[in-house]
């Protein structure tokens, strides 16, 4: 779901809090920030006419919705196919995967697993069950539940990139 789709059901409570409900942890998050985005962009709610204000306001009331789903034990956490959880997807402002693993992994107990012309790598951590894929500065981190489900992301991901 965007914010362009929340706006067009913004008024339709049932509806939006239908769709809401079918998102993860990360969609609500990635909406959350839309919605902060627009709210300040849009200025204060005095300065606008009525329609837009009773807008903004609704989508106030959905942020504090999305805000307590998040906070809730019953939100879904975003899973691969293999079952590990993606704890965080970002964007991080490098020029290839080699700058990201020197400035954001570190050297620690990270291995290259993949690398591919500096755009794109996969990053394990095996005592973690941590896995860090770059893509052209797109960052998705996920942690397996055991070493089972660990070897088979790893494993599908290599096949996936080879």
């Amino acid at each position: 779901m965007t914010i362009t789709e929340l706006k067009a059901n913004a008024f339709d409570s049932e509806k939006s809090t239908n769709l809401l409900s079918q998102l993860n942890q990360n969609q609500l998050t990635a909406l959350s920030m839309q919605i902060d985005a627009e709210l300040f962009w849009a200025g204060s709610v005095e300065e606008q006419n009525n329609e837009t204000a009773r807008l903004l306001t609704k989508l106030a009331e959905h942020k504090v919705w999305i805000l307590e789903r998040i906070e809730s034990s019953d939100c879904p956490r975003e899973m691969t196919k293999t079952g590990c959880e993606i704890v965080e997807r970002s964007s991080v402002p490098c020029s290839n995967s080699i700058d990201f693993k020197f400035n954001y992994i570190g050297s620690g107990l990270w291995t290259t697993i993949y690398e591919e012309c500096g755009f794109l790598a996969v990053y394990t951590d095996i005592n973690q069950l941590a896995i860090v894929t770059y893509c052209e500065g797109d960052v998705v981190k996920t942690i397996a539940p055991n070493r089972e489900a660990f070897d088979a992301e790893c494993a599908h991901l290599l096949d996936c990139y080879e």
